[in-house]
């Protein structure tokens, strides 16, 4: 096994070098318009749907034993139901009974989700089994069919029997003994939405500790580290989504009204951090990464985070540059300071990374 992870490792290392040092780097011209931008990405999609018999699932070159990456399968389910929005497609609905599908016969015999990234590392299940859960949930408010709803008891069951701990909330990875803030406030998120359709007293608490978890340990700094044992990442990807979870979860009935005040409050403090980490065009620039810092997810995921927050005339540049990232109908991940767009060793995961960009381009569509 050692010999073999060894000489995977290396091939990859070879690979992201040889792509890294050879790639052509890409300058934006005309940024395109929105509807042909979010034509593009849909495209881009849609393409590597795979159909088999009622299955339907988006085929990813990261995988787990040929299995495809299942966080990007949530990702085109949940963006599949903003893009429907009650239009009654039929190809979409069709994609979605068959990712339902898909979904439900991939869980593990712990009723769990694999991530499905290389077998060597750890699975992350409890994002992956999170962002299932919300976009089978969604689905369910879309064909309120009870033979779903009771799949999604199971899985919520299970996810607590062996995710949730206690003191930490839901877990990053199975065996985990530390909290992990963006899959803390997902699970806020969940809970809360999942509370509308069903009652648990347990929940009611799990929800009102997560969200105290989340906004007790934002640092000194202004902002929330990514997990108990890692301080620093992608801090413009993860903070907004922590924001944005939290802010879902704050819409409850069931939070303690003290609780909803002081986490507004924090909330903003964390929005404050995140606007002021834009350079002189409006693009948001992670502090912790060198490569890359202009992240279009970054971009994103924050400008999610500030609606509202910020100016219309700022949103509209912000949107703008997100488009930017699209140069000759190719998606780019990452921009240089100088103008440049390229993908950098990100190119692997490119498949993964247009489904993120397609779902939260979306998510922001679709805020009132």
């Amino acid at each position: 096994m050692n010999i073999y992870y060894n000489f995977q490792l290396l091939l990859k290392k070879i690979k992201t070098y040889y792509y890294v040092n050879t790639e052509k780097k890409d300058k934006s011209e005309n940024v395109y318009d929105e509807d042909r931008f979010l034509s593009l990405l849909y495209d881009k999609v849609i393409k590597n749907l795979i159909v088999v018999d009622k299955k339907v699932f988006f085929s990813t070159k990261i995988n787990n034993n040929n299995k495809p990456n299942n966080l990007a399968q949530a990702r085109v389910l949940l963006s599949l139901i903003l893009l429907d929005n009650n239009n009654q497609n039929f190809y979409h609905r069709f994609y979605i009974d068959g990712l339902i599908n898909y979904l439900l016969g991939e869980k593990t015999k712990d009723n769990l989700f694999n991530f499905n990234q290389k077998s060597w590392n750890k699975q992350d299940e409890g994002i992956a089994t999170i962002w299932v859960l919300l976009a089978l949930l969604e689905s369910y408010s879309v064909n309120n069919s009870e033979k779903l709803f009771d799949e999604i008891i199971i899985i919520t069951t299970a996810m607590h029997n062996k995710l949730y701990n206690q003191e930490k909330s839901l877990t990053h990875n199975l065996g985990d003994d530390y909290w992990c803030l963006n899959a803390v406030s997902t699970y806020a998120m969940f809970i809360a939405r999942f509370l509308e359709k069903k009652y648990d007293k347990s929940f009611v608490s799990n929800l009102n500790y997560s969200i105290e978890l989340c906004i007790n340990n934002i640092n000194e700094e202004g902002f929330f580290p990514y997990s108990e044992v890692r301080k620093g990442t992608y801090l413009l990807l993860y903070n907004p989504i922590v924001i944005l979870t939290l802010e879902e979860a704050l819409k409850s009935k069931y939070i303690k009204p003290s609780l909803k005040d002081e986490a507004i409050i924090k909330l903003d403090l964390v929005k404050k951090f995140i606007y002021a980490k834009q350079d002189n065009n409006g693009f948001f620039v992670e502090p912790e990464q060198v490569k890359f810092s202009r992240y279009i997810i970054s971009n994103i995921t924050s400008l999610i985070a500030l609606k509202g927050f910020i100016l219309p005339i700022e949103e509209k540049n912000i949107l703008k540059n997100v488009r930017s990232y699209m140069v000759k109908n190719k998606l780019y991940l990452c921009k240089k300071e100088s103008n440049e767009y390229f993908m950098g060793s990100l190119f692997e995961v490119n498949d993964v990374l247009i489904t993120e960009v397609f779902f939260w381009y979306l998510y922001y569509k679709n805020l009132k």
